[in-house]
C-alpha cells in the first residue's frame, strides 16, 4: 500500500512463501509504504518469508490486529523503517518464532484451523 488510504482494510490474506529478492527491496509478505495511514491490517495469516511477515516504511498511524506471524529465528513480526513503533496499534496478535519450542505444532493447528474456517 502507500499514502493516505482512510478506511481500508486488509483483512483475512494467506501469504506465504516469499523468497529473498535478488534486488535492494525486502522481501515481506505485507509491506504498507511511504505515507500509509488509517489501515487496518487484520485477520491475515503470513508464514515461510524470507524478511519479516509486515514491514512499515514512513507510515503513521495503523492498526494491526490479530494477525498470525510466523518468523524465522531472527526476523522481527514487524519492521519499523523510518515508522514511529508506536504509531502502530497492535491488538491481540499471535507471533511464533522458528525457535520456539512448539513452533511446528502452533504452525499446523494455525493452517489446519485456516483450511477449516475457509
Amino acid at each position: 500500500m502507500l499514502g493516505l488510504q482512510p478506511g481500508s482494510r486488509i483483512v483475512n490474506n494467506r501469504i506465504h512463501d516469499v523468497d529473498l529478492n535478488a534486488g535492494r527491496a525486502e522481501s515481506n509478505g505485507m509491506f504498507l509504504d511511504e505515507g500509509t495511514t488509517d489501515v487496518v491490517v487484520s485477520g491475515n495469516l503470513i508464514y515461510n518469508i524470507a524478511k519479516s511477515p509486515l514491514r512499515f516504511h514512513r507510515a503513521t498511524t495503523n492498526v494491526v490486529e490479530g494477525n498470525y506471524l510466523f518468523c524465522g529465528v531472527e526476523t522481527p513480526p514487524i519492521r519499523y523503517n523510518r515508522t514511529k513503533e508506536e504509531d502502530i496499534q497492535k491488538i491481540g496478535n499471535f507471533v511464533f518464532q522458528e525457535n520456539d519450542p512448539d513452533f511446528q505444532e502452533q504452525f499446523q493447528k494455525v493452517i489446519d484451523g485456516w483450511e477449516n474456517d475457509r
